[in-house]
């Protein structure tokens, strides 16, 4: 067994709440000497399932650090510098209570993203919006998380329930009016996807393990990579269906998806 999460022949401790990301976690650590435990201990390493750069509003008064920390300590096979992967708390108002986005604000994020070019994945992206005069309280950070993590997710979990109903409605004949019960999963809920199965009946899949390893296997940070690069390629905004239809037609080779995309001058 690999020794990595130790130190003076001693188990680190990490610490992560409850969370789909946790389980996957838990085992990368304790398969090479470490440890995941389940309180808050004084000499534990806390972590939280944000990427480095990710605003967060906590009332915790300890440092607290990016769960990427384990997954590239490991593809590096040493502990890498913990500092690097330090999350910086976001600012609260008087009331003690993270601003939250409204409605507005999101309509000016789109209108702002489909008529400025550059890749909304980029921090710069969003230094310039706000040097640019997009009107919003929010810190680059803040504005690049909401849009690829809240928005953007929200926005293929609307298209996910939407592609259903219409299989179910092409598949069955019935009308869609007879699809109930379709749950379309916010980002916490990824863990326990479930879905309506056609052929006049419905059934429930519980997509929870495969999940766990997409998870350990950073599926969706992957994705997000090629969506970005892709972006790059064409010289313009590509949506993730564009990208996800391309990479399917394409037999999910990667180099003949970017090529796809990419504008020859």
């Amino acid at each position: 067994m690999s020794k990595l999460f130790t130190q003076n022949k001693k188990p680190i401790n990490f610490f992560m709440k409850s969370h789909p990301k946790r389980k996957g976690l838990q085992q990368q650590i304790e398969s090479r000497g470490g440890k995941l435990i389940s309180s808050r201990e004084p000499d534990a390493i806390e972590l939280l399932p944000y990427n480095i750069g990710t605003p967060f509003a906590s009332t915790v008064s300890r440092q607290v650090y990016s769960y990427n920390y384990i997954k590239d300590c490991i593809e590096a096979n040493e502990l890498l510098d913990l500092k690097i992967y330090s999350l910086l708390k976001q600012s609260l108002g008087k009331s003690g209570k993270r601003k939250m986005y409204k409605a507005e604000d999101e309509e000016k994020i789109r209108n702002y993203i489909e008529s400025h070019a550059g890749s909304p994945f980029s921090i710069k992206f969003w230094k310039d919006a706000l040097l640019k005069g997009l009107d919003l309280e929010h810190s680059a950070d803040s504005l690049r998380y909401h849009w690829k993590d809240v928005m953007r997710k929200r926005r293929n979990n609307e298209d996910l329930g939407r592609q259903a109903v219409n299989r179910y409605d092409e598949e069955s004949g019935y009308k869609k009016t007879k699809v109930e019960n379709l749950v379309v999963p916010d980002e916490d809920e990824l863990k326990s996807i479930r879905v309506a199965i056609v052929k006049g009946k419905r059934s429930v899949l519980d997509f929870s393990e495969i999940n766990i390893r997409c998870e350990e296997e950073d599926v969706d940070e992957k994705f997000i990579g090629l969506v970005e690069i892709c972006c790059k390629a064409a010289e313009r905004r590509v949506s993730d269906q564009e990208v996800l239809r391309a990479l399917v037609a394409r037999g999910g080779k990667i180099k003949e998806t970017i090529v796809h995309f990419t504008v020859i001058h």
